[in-house]
């Protein structure tokens, strides 16, 4: 059932940041043989871009899997800090 509804209908999500950030909307499809269609569009110039991800013979191994999800894991709490400050900049920003 959810994979019949992925095949039938297209995606939309909106993303609003602060105040002076670019909106975009993005739509995602995927057709039935798995292929991957995104369009991002910024809403206050229009620009779009877009990109298609097929399905091939290249993917990860479980090896590089394990080890993408391990860097994910060590790298965590840099991420958080990072995050952290990025959203104090933006409230500076937004308050002045």
């Amino acid at each position: 059932m959810f994979s019949e509804f992925m095949e039938q209908t297209p995606h939309f999500f909106s993303f609003s940041f602060l105040s002076g950030e670019p909106q975009i909307e993005v739509m995602m499809d995927i057709n039935a043989d798995g292929i991957l269609s995104v369009t991002a569009k910024d809403k206050s110039t229009g620009a779009k871009a877009s990109t298609t991800i097929a399905a091939t013979a290249s993917r990860n191994s479980p090896d590089d899997v394990a080890r993408m999800v391990e860097e994910a894991r060590v790298n965590a709490a840099a991420d958080k800090i990072l995050r952290e400050k990025v959203r104090a900049i933006h409230f500076i920003i937004s308050s002045t």
